[in-house]
């Protein structure tokens, strides 16, 4: 049996580490949130978070943008095409009293019957793709804040 057919019937931090770099996907383990974060990812837009959490029986990756307030509407009315669309990601708006709305996007995978090295990366990789197309298209559609739509601070 190949190293990439083992299956692991717990998955570790360590066991997760070793994959990514095996993959050859870069990621920084954050102190504050226990996630491994893709930097690469979120360079793509100021302010995204891009994040891979080790949960209990399932591996969790989400991302999260801020978007203009007034995309608010038009990024709700499109969440049922979206999510048709990019059918592996989950899409929805979240709104906060005391913070800027964010697009939220995630995926799961339970590994509780075991996970191999293939199975891993196809997870991350779809993700991370579906993530990509999916902050695309919304780049398209005019849903996020752009350095040029700050308002400027009257001195």
């Amino acid at each position: 049996m190949h190293e990439a057919e083992k299956l692991v019937r717990e998955l570790t931090p360590d066991q997760l580490e070793q994959w990514l770099e095996q993959a050859g996907i870069r990621t920084e383990r954050c102190g504050d949130c226990d996630g491994y974060h893709f930097a690469e990812l979120e360079a793509m837009i100021e302010g995204m978070e891009c994040r891979l959490f080790l949960e209990e029986g399932a591996l969790l990756m989400t991302s999260e943008i801020e978007i203009r307030p007034a995309a608010i509407l038009p990024a709700v009315a499109e969440m049922a095409r979206l999510n048709i669309e990019y059918s592996n990601i989950k899409i929805f708006v979240d709104l906060n009293d005391n913070a800027m709305p964010h697009l939220v996007m995630g995926d799961t995978i339970s590994w509780r019957a075991g996970m191999n090295f293939e199975q891993f990366i196809t997870f991350v990789q779809e993700t991370l793709n579906g993530i990509q197309l999916v902050i695309e298209e919304c780049g398209r559609l005019g849903y996020f804040l752009l350095e040029e739509d700050e308002p400027e601070m009257m001195h």
